[in-house]
């Protein structure tokens, strides 16, 4: 049987505090950067070249007005789930310490 040894290369979990909140923010904001480009303008694009969609006027290029809705929606609904989960979360807790303080 192999032993656990902390200084082997093949150890992980060497940071056991996770991914840090400006990290996941960052990932998120670029998650929802790329989303949104490739909805506004990728397939806007493909939907033109396809002749599903009727190409537009320079002037009245509705593509930025999609990539800032597109961006919104996709932040708002990850900060919805994330106070979602938040708030199930400290129910649960609090339903813990009601069960361990009736012990």
């Amino acid at each position: 049987m192999r032993e656990i040894d902390d200084d082997n290369e093949d150890n992980f979990a060497k940071d056991p505090r996770g991914a840090g909140t400006l990290t996941v923010l960052v990932l998120l904001v670029t998650a929802a950067a790329i989303f949104s480009y490739l909805g506004a303008y990728k397939v806007s694009a493909a939907l033109v070249s396809a002749d599903l969609l009727s190409p537009w006027p320079p002037a009245a290029d509705p593509r930025p007005k999609w990539l800032v809705i597109g961006f919104l929606v996709v932040i708002l609904s990850c900060a919805g789930v994330g106070v979602i989960m938040r708030v199930a979360s400290c129910r649960s807790l609090r339903d813990i310490d009601r069960i361990a303080n009736d012990d």
